[in-house]
C-alpha cells in the first residue's frame, strides 16, 4: 500500500509541475463574460425550438444546402492577428490537436516549439494543431511569443465553444478526429516532450 501510495503522489507531482493552475493570471471578466454569453445562447436555442413550422422550414433548407457539417469542435473566433478563423479550418486534417495554453503559463510556452516540430512533421500526413488561449490582456505577449518560437500552427482566442474545453490548469490538449469528434474526453494533462508527442500524433495517424 506504502508503495502504491508514492507512485499516485509521484504521478500528481509530475502534473502540476508540466502544468500551471488558471489563478496564476485573472480571467474572471472573460470568465463572466463568456458564461453569460452561454447562458443567452441558451436561451435563444429555447425561443427557437417552440417555433414548429419555422424549425421544419429551418431543417429543409439546410438539407438543399452542402455545408460542413461540424463535430464536437465548433468555434467562431479570430487568431492573433485578428483573422476570422472557424471550425472549418479542420477540413481536410486526420487529426487535430486543440491545445490550451496561456501566455503566462512556463510550461505552455516551453513545449511550444516541441509542438511546432511535431506540426511540420505531421502536417502533410493530415495533423493539425490549434492552439487556443483566453487571456486577451496579454494579446501583445501572445503575439511575441508565437513569432520568437515560429509558431506557424494556428492560435486562436477562445470563444465561449472553445471555452467549454478550458481546464482548471494549462496546458491540456484534447484530441480530435478529422471531422472534429473528440476522440478521448480527457485531455493530455500538461506539456510534454517533442518525444512523447512525436509518439501521441504517429499512433493516432496509424490506426
Amino acid at each position: 500500500m506504502k508503495k502504491i501510495s508514492v507512485l499516485i503522489m509521484i504521478s500528481a507531482m509530475a502534473v502540476a509541475l508540466s502544468s500551471c493552475g488558471s489563478a496564476e493570471s485573472g480571467r474572471g471578466a472573460y470568465s463572466d463574460d463568456v458564461k453569460e454569453t452561454v447562458s443567452e445562447k441558451d436561451d435563444k436555442q429555447e425561443d427557437v425550438s417552440g417555433s414548429g413550422k419555422e424549425d421544419e422550414t429551418l431543417t429543409q433548407e439546410a438539407d438543399t444546402e452542402e455545408e460542413y457539417t461540424p463535430g464536437d469542435l465548433v468555434f467562431d473566433s479570430v487568431d492573433i492577428n485578428g483573422t476570422k478563423v472557424t471550425d472549418e479550418i479542420i477540413k481536410g486534417s486526420k487529426l487535430v490537436l486543440l491545445n490550451l495554453w496561456e501566455p503566462w503559463c512556463g510550461p505552455c510556452v516551453n513545449e511550444m516549439p516541441d509542438l511546432q516540430k511535431v506540426y511540420l512533421k505531421y502536417k502533410d500526413k493530415g495533423l493539425l494543431i490549434i492552439g487556443a488561449y483566453t487571456t486577451f490582456d496579454m494579446d501583445g505577449e501572445a503575439r511575441s511569443i508565437v513569432s520568437s518560437a515560429g509558431i506557424t500552427y494556428p492560435i486562436v482566442k477562445a470563444d465561449e465553444n472553445l471555452y467549454s474545453y478550458e481546464q482548471s490548469y494549462v496546458p491540456a490538449t484534447f484530441i480530435f478526429d478529422g471531422n472534429g469528434n473528440l476522440l478521448d474526453s480527457n485531455p493530455v494533462e500538461g506539456s510534454r516532450s517533442y518525444i512523447e508527442w512525436d509518439t501521441l500524433v504517429s499512433r493516432y495517424l496509424s490506426d
